[in-house]
């Protein structure tokens, strides 16, 4: 399996992401799935593939990261990993209280996973023919 990364710029993200699919095309080797850094360059990555008659997913699945409020109703909804931001940030408050009370002194930092969640949508299908 061969991993790329593709670079995006930002004046135009569009247009920079099509720039690169074709490249990797014209090589031989189209990407069968993109996970972006963020639900949004997915969305942007959708739009640039629809723009050059790339189906999603049926030529190429895109997976998003952090399940924004549009990953569910964008077209296709979007497959993305889901961070819990509310147990995150309560959990932190919670550590930086007690790191505040403490009367014995700081205590420690404390190191806590929690991992995200996989949405499993439309935007992603089994790679055709490979």
């Amino acid at each position: 399996m061969t991993v790329t990364s593709i670079v995006l710029d930002a004046k135009d993200p569009g247009i920079s992401f099509e720039a690169h699919y074709h490249d990797l095309a014209l090589r031989g080797a189209p990407p069968t799935a993109l996970f972006a850094s963020t639900d949004s360059v997915a969305f942007t990555a959708i739009w640039a593939l629809n723009r050059s008659g790339i189906r999603v997913p049926d030529d190429v699945s895109v997976v998003g990261f952090n399940d924004s409020s549009q990953a569910s109703t964008f077209v296709p909804r979007l497959t993305t990993l889901r961070v819990p931001m509310r147990t995150i940030g309560a959990t932190a408050m919670r550590n930086l209280h007690g790191r505040i009370t403490e009367v014995e002194g700081p205590t420690p930092p404390v190191r806590l996973s929690l991992p995200p969640e996989f949405v499993l949508r439309e935007s992603t299908a089994p790679p055709k023919g490979r």
